[in-house]
């Protein structure tokens, strides 16, 4: 019945470390994205200061410029709109790994306990039986 009991909660503990396991490369996953994201943004800004830049020193490209710079500063607010989005779900990701990295902690101390319960009643038993065959054998020298 013992084994039993430690098979299912070593079989719990497995499944909720493979659930902590996929959080985790989850929020990788999404930290890794919001990199990428930070990345474009800081391209995005580098070639908007070149176009800036070509647009001074050459007055005749002004009409291309104003194009340029029309399109870039949308996308420059979608993607930080982008990342803020990404903030948020990666919060919401390392809240959710906090809480499976508990869950396994908490199921790995009571399959501790139990193991250290199993432990102090089998040294009970074996120093029961060592008391008794002791008691016996001072029967038998005495009687």
């Amino acid at each position: 019945m013992k084994g039993t009991r430690q098979n299912s909660m070593q079989q719990l503990i497995r499944l909720h470390r493979w659930e902590l396991d996929e959080k985790r490369q989850r929020l990788a996953e999404l930290e890794l994205l919001e990199s990428r994201m930070l990345g474009d943004l800081k391209r995005l800004e580098s070639e908007m200061e070149n176009e800036a830049a070509i647009a001074e020193s050459a007055p005749e490209s002004a009409l291309a410029y104003s194009g340029f710079i029309t399109a870039a500063l949308k996308r420059k607010e979608n993607l930080r709109n982008s990342i803020h989005e990404i903030e948020a779900r990666i919060t919401e990701a390392r809240e959710e790994v906090t809480q499976a990295f508990q869950e396994v902690k908490r199921f790995e101390l009571a399959l501790e306990k139990q193991l250290d319960r199993e432990q102090e009643s089998l040294r009970r038993r074996e120093q029961s039986q060592m008391d008794d065959h002791a008691t016996e054998g001072f029967r038998r020298r005495v009687g």
